[in-house]
């Protein structure tokens, strides 16, 4: 599989491994979990295809009303329910609206299914959250590091910078490690 932060330049993407039967919950969470999401905010996947929608069952329930996509329990549903070169989106925070675009590039089962999700390749460190969604991402990686907003690093950095540049692959294939089947 392949997950893209959506409208963020430059490229900021993972491309990883996961069972079949994992749950998509689980998938969604490795997910945002590979992009740094700190898990504050409601989030859903959408097969842009099928229009089915794969969320929690109360998200499902609230929004039969005025959501025209099919609510699909992602609890319930597994990874292996997607076909090849199916193209979802994943949001992250209604409000900031993060999106990753996911593709499906291939399924194997000549192959044992790796125990957790594996990180094979990415770039670039994910987002930030509250710091507004990815325009206002974009304005703090464009702006040259002297002229960042002190206060803003420190109420949403801790007080360190981030380097939006970095990718760590290892760090965050263990704590993928905590997505096991």
């Amino acid at each position: 599989m392949r997950v893209k932060l959506k409208s963020f330049k430059p490229s900021t993407w993972r491309r990883f491994i996961i069972s079949g039967n994992t749950s998509v919950k689980t998938l969604e969470v490795a997910m945002l979990d590979m992009f740094n999401a700190d898990f504050g905010h409601m989030f859903d996947l959408l097969n842009k295809k099928t229009q089915e929608r794969f969320e929690n069952a109360e998200s499902i329930a609230e929004a039969k009303d005025w959501d025209p996509a099919t609510g699909i329990d992602y609890e319930k549903a597994k990874v292996s329910y997607f076909e090849k070169r199916d193209k979802l989106l994943l949001t992250y925070d209604y409000g900031d609206s993060w999106e990753f675009e996911v593709d499906i590039k291939n399924i194997t089962t000549d192959q044992a299914a790796p125990k957790c999700p594996k990180i094979l390749s990415g770039k670039g460190y994910g987002i930030i959250d509250d710091i507004g969604g990815v325009w206002s991402l974009q304005d703090y990686y464009d702006t040259p590091k002297d002229k960042v907003d002190p206060e803003m690093i420190d109420w949403l950095m801790g007080g360190k910078a981030i380097d939006l540049d970095k990718f760590d692959k290892e760090e965050l294939n263990q704590r993928m490690e905590q997505y096991k089947n």
